[in-house]
């Protein structure tokens, strides 16, 4: 997997908060910081868009007494779980 750099501006205060996060939270640097943020930042992304398939999902099935079907929560779960 091929990486991309980045460069970016940040104020002053924003990297002296970064440091401090560096510091007692035992990153090795601004960008393992950066990444790991990012990354966390997308998987809540998806865990949110997630919940509201699987919300709409459940809707589409209440008050008709039945549960969404295998095949559906399988694909539900291919889409989002991957």
């Amino acid at each position: 997997m091929a990486n991309t750099l980045i460069s970016l501006r940040v104020s002053d205060t924003l990297l002296k908060d970064t440091d401090e996060i560096i510091e007692t939270e035992g990153y090795n640097s601004v960008q393992e910081f950066i990444r790991d943020s990012w990354r966390q930042k997308v998987e809540d992304y998806k865990m949110k868009k997630a919940m509201v398939e699987l919300h709409k999902l459940y809707g589409s099935a209440k008050g008709k007494g039945k549960l969404a079907t295998k095949k559906e929560l399988n694909e539900f779960a291919r889409k989002h779980f991957k």
